[in-house]
């Protein structure tokens, strides 16, 4: 609607910029994915007159009449970065808005300690260039994946601050007697009952016995340490003890 032609980038091999080459496995056929998707009904005279374009990340991709620069998911392997691959693509993109999804822009060394040192300093100042617009992050214990959730980490804009919410549960018996507890449900066994697996509580909150609610209980202007993270929640903890 706004007539802007977009180039949607996904980064191939990394061969030409270090001594390995393939793409990272999260990234392994994305782009042809994307090239056969429905687009939608305009989709034709979008592709037909070049508002959408696909790429890589390098300047090749980069064309005088492309006007925003979607990256998706732009990151390193073992032993070799992709800043420098986003350097060079910048470079060619000048003031042109370039907005990189989901980037893990960090070093992922080798276990001989490959990229260790050598430019480290470089590669994290072009990092910081870049501004976050928009973040949400799962909070689990340290050493977790997935499980369990403690609460979540949002920035909702490129102006608002990053927020902290704590994941709460609430319980209903089916007498009607009403408990509360944090997220943390070890540290409170006599509110929240003990499900016998994640199918019984699977089915406590389908009939709404068991509800969660995600509240607000710290804020922070810069991104904010794991630390502080645990710090906050430990302190919801505490007042709600």
């Amino acid at each position: 609607r706004l007539g802007r032609r977009v180039r949607v980038c996904v980064q191939g091999p990394l061969g030409s910029y270090g001594s390995f080459q393939g793409v990272p496995l999260s990234l392994n056929g994305v782009r042809r994915l994307l090239e056969g998707m429905d687009w939608g009904e305009t989709a034709p005279d979008l592709f037909r007159d070049k508002y959408i374009r696909f790429g890589d990340v390098s300047p090749e991709s980069v064309d005088d009449d492309d006007d925003v620069f979607l990256v998706l998911a732009p990151q390193s392997l073992v032993g070799v970065s992709i800043v420098d691959a986003l350097r060079n693509m910048s470079q060619a993109v000048g003031d042109r808005p370039m907005l990189l999804f989901n980037p893990k822009l960090a070093d992922v060394q080798s276990p001989q300690g490959i990229m260790s040192v050598r430019g480290r300093a470089d590669r994290l100042d072009f990092a910081s260039t870049f501004r976050e617009i928009y973040k949400f992050r799962l909070i689990v214990p340290r050493g977790r994946a997935f499980f369990p959730i403690l609460g979540a980490l949002v920035k909702a804009s490129l102006t608002a601050p990053y927020v902290l919410y704590a994941r709460t549960e609430s319980f209903r018996s089916q007498q009607g007697d009403s408990t509360d507890s944090s997220s943390d449900t070890s540290s409170a066994p006599q509110q929240v009952p003990t499900f016998a697996d994640s199918a019984a509580k699977a089915r406590a909150v389908r009939e709404g016995d068991l509800k969660e609610a995600y509240v607000p209980v710290a804020a922070f202007a810069d991104p904010p340490e794991d630390s502080q993270l645990s710090a906050a929640l430990r302190d919801f903890e505490m007042s709600r003890a």
